[in-house]
Order: structure tokens, then C-alpha cells, then sequence
């Protein structure tokens, strides 16, 4: 079954995103939790998030069970120092935990809001501005405090 991606929630705050997806057929497929650390929100032409993938991420199935997904990658980049320490990929972990105990108990994200929700048919595909492939990420000149050492731009 391929699936397609219905929307996303990127809390401020969070260190996670959770994406709705549905089926080709248009049924809800379920929610991917991706765990990831925002570095920074950016504002004008350009407004977006830029994160940082934490490799470890779940699946929740309608159904609200939950399955891990990419552990073997997540374990062998634990304690490279091109990624997370062991304590902070204890860290991504319990961010996890949170969210799929939030997931088992239907409780939001995972409570149905905006399972059935599609755009209208009439919009249009936005487009980017000229340009905007173009820029690097943008990221900190410093390190925000408790964001490991190698995120500093």
C-alpha cells in the first residue's frame, strides 16, 4: 500500500513532528511521529522550520499502536560525535515514549482531529520563491544551550 501525506504539526517547543497520511484510496493510513530538534523557526519569504532529524521515529496505525522505526540506524550513530551522545539519545527516546504514550491514550495529536480533513481540490500547489533552493539552512551562529556540539553552524 503507498500512502500519501495529508499534513503535518511541528509544535513549538516539540522536538517532533507529527505528519497525518492517508492511503491512495483516500482512507487515514495513520500518523509518523518524526523526532527531529528544531534549530530554528524562520520568518519572512523564506518562513519555515529547519530541523534536525533525531533518526528514531514512530508509526501509529489508526488503530493507535505504535511501532518504532529506524532503531538499528539510531543505536549505530549513538555515541558518534557527528550526532547524539548517549545521554541524548536517551533524550530522543523519551520524547518518543511521550508521544506514543499520548498516541495510546488518543489523546492529541492522536485523538481523530483532522483524520478526515482534505484540502480543497480547487487550491493550487503553492510554489517557492525564485531563489529559495538556493540558500543554505538557515542555522544559529551559536550553539543554543542544551543542543549538542556538533549543531553549531
Amino acid at each position: 500500500m503507498t500512502s500519501k501525506h495529508l499534513g503535518c504539526l511541528t509544535p513549538p517547543g516539540g522536538d517532533h513532528s507529527v505528519w497525518w497520511f492517508t492511503t491512495d484510496g483516500g482512507a487515514f493510513a495513520g500518523w509518523y511521529v518524526n523526532l527531529e530538534r528544531h534549530v530554528v523557526r524562520t520568518d519572512g519569504d523564506l518562513a519555515g522550520i529547519d530541523a534536525v532529524d533525531q533518526e528514531l521515529d514512530g508509526w501509529v496505525a489508526p488503530d493507535r499502536v505504535w511501532h518504532w522505526k529506524d532503531e538499528e540506524s539510531f543505536a549505530a550513530k549513538t555515541g558518534d560525535p557527528a550526532f547524539w551522545s548517549a545521554d541524548e539519545a536517551l533524550a530522543v527516546r523519551a520524547e518518543g515514549e511521550r508521544l506514543r504514550s499520548l498516541a495510546e491514550a488518543g489523546a492529541p495529536p492522536f485523538d481523530g482531529t483532522w483524520c478526515d480533513w482534505r484540502p480543497d481540490p480547487s487550491w493550487a500547489l503553492p510554489t517557492l520563491p525564485s531563489g529559495s533552493l538556493d540558500a543554505p539552512p538557515a542555522l544559529p551562529l551559536t550553539r543554543p544551550s542544551g543542543t549538542p556540539e556538533h549543531a553549531a553552524g
